[in-house]
């Protein structure tokens, strides 16, 4: 059983893992803690027999019965420390709530990082302790005024060569909101019933399921016609590859050869790689408007609906309302398109060593415990059935069958050479 400072959960590679590494650099090298990276959906188990930690961190609250933290609180309580990193913090009216922890431990023990203190006063307004509450900025835009400005040619030749793509070409990224499009009717229940706002949860999914397959409809003639272009298309981490080659199917005898879906590697590697965003309300916008890519949003019927339609989610681009208008745009983009809109603002703060810095002082005032065999087994049985899944799956992606593991789920593992790699690559002046 290994002593460790901090468990540093991540849900989605992806979304997460470029901040996951920028954050552990500076942990280890300036604060000298010790850190493991770990999947949220492959590792519970197997960090809770290897790992004596003082610190948990997991990007949501986590303490649902057979999550992490709760996993981990059966065993230490709150002898050690947890803390909810808050993926995603722009979040529009219909799912504040959704936001707010409602699980007793979670209330009353884990530290809430908030991004903004609009994000902080939802919490302190939910009833939150004041004590709990950590404003720090938000981590991916200190990445990318860091990391991935400067370094957009750079990513763009590296992926061109991992994935066998012509660097020349101008590239467009495609990211839509299509986490809710695809939404089953048995996870939209539970959002209400959890207390998502029922009128405002339904009319976001009707709109965004509209503006998604609207654009899967307009891909392939547009990818078509535009032939000198790469067009990257990026699923939402819940959302499989295969979905989007079924409905691109659906609207093309053959998928066109400058059309590319994929889940690998960051959505800011793509992003920043990228001469242009399409997307509907993303917070890549956000992102895009950092890194002076210019965004173009699909519209349908009258546009978002009112709670959607804000700066932050991309009120602010360029509206495509046709086909037509889409064609346009891409016209414009081999000689750079001049984008007049405001960059979004947020605290002006190096938001990674903000971050990091908190997590040490959390961690430095939490003791190692003594290992209990008895109470991680009783752990595992109160959490049996998630439990067993983690460990299922874990087994199936190191034995090569991963496409055993449910769809959406297995582009989410990650492995130690893949940490490496990221480690590697994120490097940034502090």
């Amino acid at each position: 059983m290994k002593k460790i400072d901090v468990l540093y959960f991540i849900e989605h590679p992806g979304r997460e893992l470029d901040m996951a590494v920028a954050i552990e650099r500076v942990l280890r090298e300036k604060f000298k803690l010790s850190v493991r990276i770990k999947s949220l959906l492959y590792e519970s188990v197997t960090t809770l027999i290897t790992y004596k930690p003082r610190l948990i961190i997991t990007p949501s609250t986590s303490f649902a019965k057979g999550s992490v933290a709760n996993i981990f609180f059966d065993v230490y309580g709150d002898n050690i420390s947890y803390i909810n990193l808050n993926f995603e913090q722009y979040i529009s009216k219909a799912t504040e709530k959704l936001k707010i922890p409602t699980n007793k431990n979670s209330r009353e023990y884990q530290h809430q990082f908030c991004w903004n203190e609009n994000f902080l006063n939802l919490l302190r307004g939910g009833g939150i302790g004041e004590h709990l509450l950590k404003l720090t900025g938000r981590p991916h835009k200190t990445l990318i005024e860091k990391y991935y400005i400067q370094n957009r040619q750079p990513i763009k030749v590296d992926l061109a060569k991992e994935h066998s793509l012509n660097q020349k070409m101008n590239w467009v990224f495609i990211a839509m909101s299509d986490g809710l499009a695809f939404t089953e009717e048995k996870k939209i229940k539970t959002f209400i019933e959890s207390g998502s706002d029922s009128v405002l949860t339904k009319s976001s999914i009707a709109y965004t399921r509209k503006t998604s397959l609207t654009m899967l409809e307009w891909l392939p003639v547009v990818a078509e016609k535009n032939i000198d272009f790469q067009f990257i298309v990026r699923p939402h981490p819940s959302i499989s590859v295969s979905v989007y080659f079924e409905y691109l199917d659906r609207h093309a005898q053959k998928t066109p050869s400058n059309i590319y879906v994929t889940k690998t590697d960051s959505a800011l590697q793509w992003l920043a790689a990228s001469d242009l965003l399409i997307t509907d309300i993303s917070t890549l916008n956000i992102d895009a408007r950092i890194m002076k890519i210019p965004v173009a949003t699909i519209i349908v019927d009258n546009g978002p609906p009112e709670h959607l339609d804000t700066p932050d989610l991309g009120s602010n681009a360029i509206k495509c309302k046709t086909i037509n208008d889409l064609n346009n745009v891409l016209e414009l983009v081999p000689d750079g398109i001049v984008d007049f809109n405001i960059e979004p603002k947020g605290l002006e703060v190096d938001a990674i060593s903000i971050t990091a810095e908190e997590i040490a002082l959390i961690a430095k005032k939490t003791k190692h415990l003594k290992f209990n065999y008895v109470r991680i087994l009783f752990s595992i049985i109160l959490n049996f059935r998630r439990a067993a899944g983690s460990i299922i799956r874990l087994f199936l992606m190191k034995t090569g069958l991963k496409n055993l593991v449910r769809s959406g789920i297995h582009e989410d593992y990650f492995n130690g050479i893949v940490l490496q790699k990221k480690a590697a690559d994120i490097r940034y002046k502090d």
